[in-house]
């Protein structure tokens, strides 16, 4: 990778040429968990906010698979954690929806990112976990402070709690 980022052949390495899924380069190392090969890529000119189809950013990818060292680089390089996807979700709710804890402990300490605050949906990354049966993630949301009492911020209102039980998770009602 180094020798094509390198290369000062006729025409210049197109670092943020998207494939076929509309995913560029740098998604796809990050996805894989190759943080230097990202480094790279960065360093080269990636651009950190080049959404996919989906409109899911680098980071985003990177916190579904919780590679949490990639998504570390990605945020040193400037990445946003308040941007997004087309779906609503931005990228705590995203690492929550998967279980990904190593993932929301390093986000919970960035700064933007808010531990109570709504997606585009109306939910609280504390939902997102609760409706996805997360227990792990949402024992560190709970110990993180998120807000046990916050309704949805839909026509529904819903509750943590009322999620848990009407989803049937007793291992969360009982936290």
């Amino acid at each position: 990778v180094k020798f094509l980022l390198n290369w000062k052949g006729t025409s210049p390495i197109e670092v943020n040429r998207a494939n076929y899924l509309g995913a560029a380069p740098v998604v796809s190392a990050g996805v894989s968990g190759f943080c230097d090969i990202v480094e790279w890529l960065i360093a080269a000119g990636a651009d950190v906010h080049q959404p996919c189809m989906d409109g899911g950013t680098p980071l985003m990818m990177s916190a579904v698979q919780g590679n949490v060292e990639v998504m570390e680089a990605l945020i040193r390089a400037g990445a946003s954690v308040t941007t997004l996807n087309k779906k609503g979700q931005n990228v705590l709710n995203i690492a929550c929806s998967e279980g990904r804890k190593q993932a929301v402990l390093m986000l919970l300490k960035q700064p933007g990112v808010e531990r109570d605050g709504f997606n585009g949906i109306g939910a609280t990354s504390l939902h997102v976990a609760i409706i996805n049966g997360k227990d792990k993630v949402v024992e560190v949301l709970i110990r993180a402070g998120a807000d046990v009492n916050q309704p949805s911020n839909d026509e529904n209102a819903t509750t943590p709690l009322l999620l848990a039980v009407t989803g049937g998770f007793p291992a969360i009602v009982e936290m």
